[in-house]
């Protein structure tokens, strides 16, 4: 998964923020920023958890060593 993904949790915790601001001066309902912060929490949680499960680090068995896959066992997006 590509670093950038993780840009998504970063837009929907500013505009949680926004609407935490907004709510404050404009009077608006506080639940829809709060939903959007629950939002990027559960999305930033379940990116991290797709990213572990991918396999940058594996602990080798028997030896309790770490080591990173090869290349080819990784998902990539191809550059064009």
């Amino acid at each position: 998964m590509p670093a950038s993904f993780f840009g998504i949790v970063l837009g929907l915790a500013g505009l949680g923020g926004a609407w935490r601001a907004a709510a404050r001066v404009w009077h608006l309902p506080v639940a829809v920023g709060e939903a959007l912060m629950l939002a990027a929490g559960v999305v930033w949680a379940l990116m991290l958890a797709l990213d572990l499960e991918a396999g940058f680090v594996r602990v080798q068995p028997g030896d309790g060593t770490f080591s990173s896959p090869p290349l080819s066992e990784r998902e990539h997006i191809p550059r064009e």
